[in-house]
């Protein structure tokens, strides 16, 4: 599997330590990122990639000064693409026509 395709175990320990490093559950993190228990779970396992904003989010409310934020972009780019696009390309693939 290329990179960027799965979660990242490195990103998912990293969103992990900061997590519990500001003592705030899995649920809690859930609530400000729009993600479920679960979703947050496999992330920090590395089960998935972090979509939406996440990461921004994740940052600012667990005080990672900007960690998170810098080890995404390194392990989640898509062929050069920043990780807001992830759910614009989504719905691009499933459009029958583009207008812009």
């Amino acid at each position: 599997m290329r990179s960027g395709e799965r979660g990242s175990e490195s990103f998912g320990a990293l969103l992990r330590f900061y997590r519990e490093r500001a003592g705030i559950t899995q649920e809690t993190l859930g609530t400000h990122v729009q993600y479920s228990k679960s979703q947050v779970a496999m992330v920090e396992r590395g089960e998935r990639p972090p979509k939406g904003k996440l990461v921004e989010i994740a940052d600012a409310v667990l005080g990672a000064q900007g960690a998170l934020m810098l080890l995404a972009e390194k392990e989640f780019q898509k062929g050069g693409l920043q990780l807001w696009t992830e759910d614009f390309l989504e719905h691009e693939k499933a459009a029958l026509s583009i207008h812009s």
